[in-house]
């Protein structure tokens, strides 16, 4: 039996790149429930850049991925446009909350994209 919520919220899933359901079937279960639940769900890494006012909240996984896992390209200034992008989701009363699938990144050496993880905590 699946409930539906008395208020029907919009939530980005801020993932991309790859077919996040089958790369993580954690995803494809949480996005179904809460559509089923009567939740407006949107999928997209990309939408998380114009996202301040226009979702309750915004659910980052992989921070790489707001970048599309182009690691080599992460820099500081990713890192702050990041910092930046949260800020100001928040500031329009959008909620941004995160799952660290990953203690680190995988395959990556890139001082930046650590610092992406510690920014969305």
């Amino acid at each position: 039996m699946v409930l539906q919520s008395e208020v029907s919220m919009k939530i980005l899933m801020a993932v991309g790149g790859v077919n996040t359901a089958s790369m993580n079937p954690y995803v494809g279960s949480i996005e179904g429930r809460l559509n089923n639940m009567g939740h407006n769900v949107v999928s997209s890494a990309e939408e998380l850049w114009s996202a301040q006012g226009r979702y309750d909240i915004v659910h980052i996984h992989w921070p790489q991925a707001l970048f599309g896992w182009h690691t080599e390209d992460i820099a500081e200034d990713s890192v702050a446009r990041l910092r930046d992008q949260i800020t100001a989701i928040q500031a329009t009363g959008g909620v941004v909350c995160y799952t660290r699938h990953n203690s680190v990144p995988h395959e990556d050496d890139n001082p930046h994209s650590v610092a992406l993880y510690d920014t969305v905590e």
